[in-house]
């Protein structure tokens, strides 16, 4: 990512490092998977509602775990949720208090580049994941720690765009997301163009 910011200086973008929203970026996170949850948690069954606590209790990772967490979503009640929306407001203005001084923000898409599928674990999809990791630095993390850089913009509400930056680690292709002020759809689309003009397109990795 540094060497992509250098790219971009050369280019005659104006890039600052050091540049962040005044967000707590793990509240963030714990808006996001609470709400993500809740709602999607309204087409389960009470079987699957149940299953959801009682594996939350036996895997008992502790109150920052996806199991725990995950648990609690399921069951918010409607004054619970309201409240999150206050926070996911409060989100919202501190991101649009960035982007009056940013045009874009650029950050990673997923923890790692792409790995292989893992279909392992048993039960409901969210269920089934709880067993499975991705590797970060050489050290498995959870697998849904997927959801924290998509997470962190999309509550709240923000627009992104992939983009490559012609960069490979391991032999994979490295991405980034170009995120823009809400509604500024086009703000991260033409950001993303005018980098493909500059520095190329996306390249597909060797196939051995």
């Amino acid at each position: 990512m540094h060497a992509y910011a250098d790219d971009l200086r050369k280019a005659g973008a104006r890039v600052d490092e050091y540049a962040r929203p005044e967000i707590n970026v793990e509240v963030s996170d714990d808006i996001y998977v609470k709400m993500l949850f809740s709602t999607v948690s309204d087409g389960m069954s009470e079987e699957i509602l149940a299953q959801t606590e009682r594996v939350a209790r036996e895997l008992d990772g502790g109150p920052r775990s996806y199991p725990t967490r995950i648990a609690k979503a399921v069951r918010l009640t409607h004054h619970e949720f309201l409240a999150l929306e206050e926070q996911q407001q409060q989100l919202r203005r501190a991101w649009a208090r960035f982007f009056e001084s940013y045009d874009v923000i650029l950050c990673p898409i997923m923890p790692t580049v792409a790995f292989p599928h893992d279909q392992s674990g048993t039960g409901p999809g969210h269920i089934a994941q709880y067993s499975r990791t991705a590797t970060v630095d050489g050290k498995p993390v959870p697998y849904l720690n997927g959801l924290q850089w998509p997470g962190l913009v999309t509550v709240a509400h923000l627009p992104a765009t992939a983009l490559p930056t012609g960069r490979r680690i391991d032999g994979m292709p490295m991405g980034l997301q170009a995120v823009g002020p809400y509604l500024e759809d086009r703000t991260p689309i033409r950001f993303a163009q005018l980098a493909e003009q500059a520095f190329g397109g996306f390249a597909s990795p060797p196939l051995d």
